[in-house]
């Protein structure tokens, strides 16, 4: 699989590091770590990435699943969705953007790899 140039969307200062180290080992570049949704769809503009890995809670007045959203409605950019927090309601809200999958924190190094080649499994970047 080609590289892929991600965003990481994540509030928590040592997960965010920790899931950077793993896609760079992956061998993906990690154009831009943000906490907020508001940066996350400020950078989406600027950067450009081919995929937004995003927490589904984050602080700040607009939550992942709204920037999601606008991240999908204004740049068609698919994101997959990281959390602690799996309550059915917030699932459900959630499935509504149509992500390319869910990974529930704490993950794998594996089980996330899995994941990116599975959402690109069917397209080109």
């Amino acid at each position: 699989m080609k590289p892929l140039r991600i965003i990481i969307v994540e509030d928590e200062s040592i997960i965010a590091e920790a899931t950077r180290m793993d896609l760079e080992d992956m061998g993906h570049e990690v154009v831009a770590v943000v906490a907020t949704g508001e940066e996350a769809v400020n950078k989406s503009g600027t950067e450009r990435p081919d995929l937004i890995l995003v927490d589904i809670m984050l602080k700040g007045k607009m939550n992942g699943i709204h920037a999601a959203q606008i991240i999908k409605d204004k740049f068609n950019i698919p994101h997959i969705y990281t959390t602690a927090y799996a309550d059915k309601d917030r699932l459900k809200e959630a499935q509504k953007t149509t992500p390319c999958g869910f990974i529930e924190k704490p993950f794998t190094y594996m089980d996330l790899n899995l994941l990116i080649k599975e959402c690109f499994s069917n397209r080109t970047v």
